[in-house]
């Protein structure tokens, strides 16, 4: 499933860890400091009790970029 997830805070950086884990194809969107940063270095999450885990997911600041999506 292609999943595209609109905010990639602490709450959508967490979803998309997750899916991402489940073996679904996740892509961000994001902006500004926050797009840069998920270019540069991955999303980062890290977990009560968990490994920290990286992931090297797509990132945009359009969603029209994207190919179409099953879930956003």
């Amino acid at each position: 499933m292609k999943i595209a997830i609109v905010g990639a805070g602490a709450i959508g950086g967490l979803l998309a860890g997750c899916l991402a884990d489940a073996g679904e194809d996740v892509s961000l969107v994001a902006r500004g400091a926050q797009l840069d940063a998920l270019r540069a270095n991955g999303l980062t999450v890290r977990w009560q009790g968990q490994p920290e885990r990286n992931y090297r997911l797509p990132a945009v600041d359009d969603p029209a970029q994207l190919r179409p999506q099953d879930a956003i």
